[in-house]
């Protein structure tokens, strides 16, 4: 499963069907995917150049975590809370409302169906412009509970969130930190669980994110995001 497929129109055929496998429920058919493309989501040029240093690498993770290019879809679904669907969009993938921001994204995946993933963002931001909206990112998300997400062929996904989901982040002076589980329901039994991890400091906002059917090791989540945090600090 690729956050950045799943914000942009969720689950690809081939992925829904292996999901499907894991549950043992569901209908491949109702996959709400038409077609993929590849989408650049790596800026180049000499202001991303010193937030590669920052990124998460393969050797911080487990070992069955491999390097992966997601694809997205070419449909924009509906929300009940389009302001939550926003946000959530501008932090997986991309914040096209700032002029001048800039980013570079680590995709992780460890299975074949995907639905283990962990992706991490790191964006520039000019000026005020990173702490302005992690500020946005935190009120946004931290008032909607639950986000209903429907698309054309009216396949309909349900998105429970939890602020405080790692209390237990230990992050350097000048770095903020901001966490939220998510649960993502796609009906028939089929549920992901999410941890989504905001850090923000000087011009800099990361964007962490484990995905997981299962639910997702705090302790080992929390270590991640304390070791990334004074990355991003550095």
């Amino acid at each position: 499963m690729s956050l950045h497929r799943r914000r942009t129109g969720r689950l690809s055929a081939l992925t829904l069907a292996g999901l499907i496998s894991l549950t043992g429920c569901g209908n491949a058919d109702s996959a709400p995917v038409p077609t993929t493309q590849m989408h650049t989501r790596n800026d180049t040029g000499p202001v991303v150049t010193p937030l590669r240093a920052a990124l998460v690498t393969a050797a911080d993770l487990p070992s069955a975590y491999k390097a992966f290019t997601p694809k997205v879809v070419d449909e924009t679904p509906s929300a009940d809370r389009q302001s939550c669907y926003d946000m959530l969009q501008q932090l997986e993938v991309k914040d096209t409302t700032v002029p001048g921001a800039q980013q570079v994204v680590a995709d992780f995946e460890a299975d074949p169906q995907g639905a283990v993933e962990l992706q991490h963002l790191i964006r520039s931001y000019p000026g005020q412009g990173a702490a302005q909206q992690y500020a946005r990112a935190v009120s946004t998300l931290g008032s909607c509970p639950t986000l209903k997400i429907t698309y054309a062929n009216g396949s309909v996904i349900q998105e429970t969130l939890t602020p405080g989901a790692l209390p237990g982040i230990q992050a350097p002076s000048g770095v903020q930190t901001w966490t939220t589980a998510v649960e993502v329901n796609f009906g028939g039994g089929m549920v992901l669980h999410q941890v989504t991890v905001l850090m923000q400091t000087r011009d800099r906002l990361a964007v962490l994110t484990f995905v997981n059917p299962d639910p997702i090791s705090t302790s080992w989540a929390t270590q991640l995001s304390d070791t990334l945090a004074s990355r991003l600090a550095g």
